[in-house]
């Protein structure tokens, strides 16, 4: 999936691997951005902007239904994907602070923050989907690699206490692996 762009407006596309497009996506355009499939490849969410402010939507391929997934007065946005496609890490707002939380794509529970006032950025769920890295506030103002588990009190623990920079944290598949930034 890919997103192409006129002044001021946004539609999904689908494009092969030599990039040329194929179809649209059945979405109303507008300000929507940061497209993600899920890894079974059946839906896609993404962030509508509407009024200033922005929510996560879920589109179905199959049906090509699409729905609103967060609908509090916040700004979220940058969801990722479980492994089984069931749930979403995103950007929010709890209490006026930034934080990381996690909602079922179903709608059948309230989102619930899984990370507060060190959060940054999300980058990836463990492969088991019991974590999620993600970039986190460290020391002196710096970003730093952290693992928060999902089933604990929400303390990240840090992976990278390097001074500087570390951000965009993605993990392989077989979870061996962590690829990052720098500086």
């Amino acid at each position: 999936v890919w997103a192409w762009a006129r002044p001021g407006d946004f539609a999904f596309a689908w494009y092969d691997r030599t990039g040329r497009r194929l179809d649209a996506l059945p979405i109303t355009s507008g300000k929507v951005v940061q497209p993600r499939l899920s890894p079974d490849d059946k839906k896609l969410v993404f962030t509508r902007v509407l009024s200033g402010m922005a929510d996560l939507w879920l589109h179905d391929i199959a049906s090509g239904a699409t729905t609103q997934v967060t609908t509090d007065p916040e700004y979220d946005e940058n969801a990722i994907w479980s492994p089984d496609s069931r749930m979403v890490a995103y950007q929010g707002n709890v209490d006026y602070q930034t934080a990381a939380l996690l909602a079922p794509v179903d709608g059948s529970q309230r989102p619930r923050p899984i990370l507060r006032k060190e959060f940054y950025s999300l980058g990836s769920f463990t492969p088991d989907g019991k974590a999620v890295i993600l970039t986190a506030i460290g020391k002196n103002g710096d970003t730093d690699l952290a693992l928060v588990r999902l089933d604990g009190p929400g303390v990240p623990e840090m992976l990278s206490p390097e001074p500087g920079l570390q951000a965009e944290p993605a993990i392989s598949p077989d979870g061996q692996w962590l690829a990052f930034t720098t500086d």
